[in-house]
């Protein structure tokens, strides 16, 4: 059986169920002149692309800092969460920062959305690009809180699904 559903439907899928899925489109891609900083917001699955960005911009040797706001539900739901944790310790332009909506009293890091951590992490970027990557909800809930904090539209990349 072939399946036609958005992200939702990843969770209730049958063992064996076949999926379509269709190639990279559209423009989410870095900007042609980067900022001083890009600044990287994603949640769940929403990461993936943007360590796919971080990945390319590390590999230019640039000067460009970039900070990642993962949000994610529980620690274990952390994705590449070993990888970016290796990369932040080892490359000192790279920061890390995991947020939790679910995590038990064990966690020390951030809690909360990752729209919680917006304001401060455009103080300390600024000018910057910014590159935005989940749920519809989230990313169109980021890309107005951003431009509320003085991000040009124009600086914004997103993708949503």
């Amino acid at each position: 059986m072939a399946v036609h559903a958005g992200a939702d439907a990843m969770d209730t899928l049958p063992i064996g169920a076949e999926l379509e899925v269709e190639g990279p489109a559209g423009a989410f891609t870095w900007q042609a002149a980067p900022s001083p900083a890009a600044l990287f917001v994603g949640a769940g699955t929403g990461i993936a692309p943007l360590r796919a960005l971080i990945e390319e911009e590390l590999a230019r040797g640039s000067q460009t800092r970039l900070l990642l706001l993962a949000g994610h539900r529980a620690p274990e739901d952390v994705l590449f969460a070993e990888d970016f944790a290796r990369l932040a310790s080892t490359c000192s332009r790279f920061h890390f920062i995991p947020t939790l909506t679910g995590a038990d009293s064990a966690w020390v890091g951030r809690r909360g959305r990752v729209q919680a951590q917006l304001l401060e992490a455009v103080s300390s970027l600024s000018p910057l690009d910014a590159y935005v990557c989940g749920r519809l909800e989230m990313v169109s809930e980021v890309v107005q809180l951003l431009v509320a904090h003085g991000v040009p539209d124009e600086r914004i990349r997103s993708e949503g699904f």
